[in-house]
């Protein structure tokens, strides 16, 4: 069975697994690799991977990471794609 590309373009799954993960895409993966290092060198604290926000209503978030930095913190959603729901997101973000 071979393996499709979907709306997306994301790459097969090998190409986006680190430490027995499947990310949503390579982007993501690769910027886990990156906090994994920034972790190591003790330039962030932690980071939380796929954290639940509620934003307002019955609005929900899951950002891909939760980062946290000795003097602050802050969510990034890695995006290939700019969709209309992540729009509607960053519309109603306070």
């Amino acid at each position: 069975m071979s393996w499709r590309r979907n709306k997306f373009n994301v790459s097969e799954p090998e190409r986006r697994t680190y430490k027995g993960r499947t990310y949503d895409s390579r982007a993501e993966m690769l910027y886990a690799q990156r906090l994994d290092l920034l972790l190591m060198s003790g330039d962030i604290i932690d980071y939380v991977e796929q954290p639940r926000v509620h934003i307002a209503g019955d609005l929900r978030f899951k950002p891909d990471f939760f980062v946290i930095e000795p003097t602050t913190a802050y969510f990034v959603d890695v995006k290939g794609v700019i969709t209309d729901g992540f729009k509607k997101i960053c519309d109603a973000w306070p």
